[in-house]
């Protein structure tokens, strides 16, 4: 099945905050439940030991969602930076290593100031591929460590999991926290969150890079030792997986 770059409601400049937010609430929630990305946790420990470094930078983090639920397996001294394109304004840190950068960080031009392990959490397959090869190549460029973890992969059974999910919107949303009255309008009265949350879920599938395509995508950087693998989830789940890390 060849990539289809369909649009994702989320990235939409035209898309109001509050289904943005809801969006990344959500996913944020579940994947913090389903202890999804619990395998991303020893690579990152590998990573930071490697580039003797004690700062993660996080790419297009939106609600935190990913690497707020492996903090506490990471060593006790890691910082841990928060940006994105639309930076969460009423983020509050769960843990005071954590701090969120509230203006816009473009992953393809990360201010220099910035060092740090480069990390994306289900993020990476929003860019088209020209996109995608800046953002490494911009890594490169800054010699910073960078890694990309995908929850989504593009077979017939990721999709097939889709079907589902309107479902377990209706079921999560009343746990989702911080607590807000639109969540619950725009779940139960207008099923907005439902419908655009299972559509983004499609398109993320169909937007997700293959490992060869990965491949490629690092194919002209040669200056990096690139890993690309599949990380096995909790309950079997593939985990699409970039690392970059400056050769010695």
């Amino acid at each position: 099945m060849g990539r289809m770059h369909l649009f994702e409601i989320e990235d939409q400049s035209w898309c109001p905050k509050v289904i943005r937010t809801a969006i990344t609430e959500f996913l944020a929630t579940v994947t913090r439940m389903t202890k999804l990305w619990q395998p991303t946790a020893e690579v990152l420990r590998e990573i930071l030991e490697r580039t003797t470094t004690n700062r993660i930078v996080v790419l297009g983090a939106g609600s935190g969602g990913g690497i707020l639920d492996v903090v506490p397996a990471l060593p006790n001294d890691t910082q841990i930076v928060l940006t994105d394109l639309y930076p969460d304004l009423g983020f509050k840190s769960p843990n005071p290593r954590v701090s969120y950068l509230k203006t816009s960080v473009d992953a393809t031009a990360v201010p220099k100031d910035l060092n740090g392990v480069r990390v994306m959490y289900a993020s990476f397959h929003h860019l088209t591929p020209d996109l995608a090869k800046q953002v490494l190549a911009n890594a490169v460029k800054d010699n910073q460590a960078i890694a990309i973890f995908e929850g989504t992969e593009r077979s017939a059974k990721g999709i097939f999991a889709l079907i589902f999910v309107p479902i377990l919107v209706l079921l999560v949303t009343p746990i989702i926290r911080p607590f807000r009255w639109s969540r619950l309008f725009l779940t139960y009265i207008l099923p907005v969150l439902p419908l655009a949350i299972a559509w983004d879920g499609l398109a993320s599938a169909l937007r997700t890079y293959s490992i060869d395509e990965m491949k490629t995508l690092v194919a002209d950087l040669p200056s990096y030792d690139w890993t690309v693998e599949v990380l096995k989830g909790p309950r079997g789940e593939n985990l699409p997986t970039l690392i970059g890390i400056p050769k010695s």
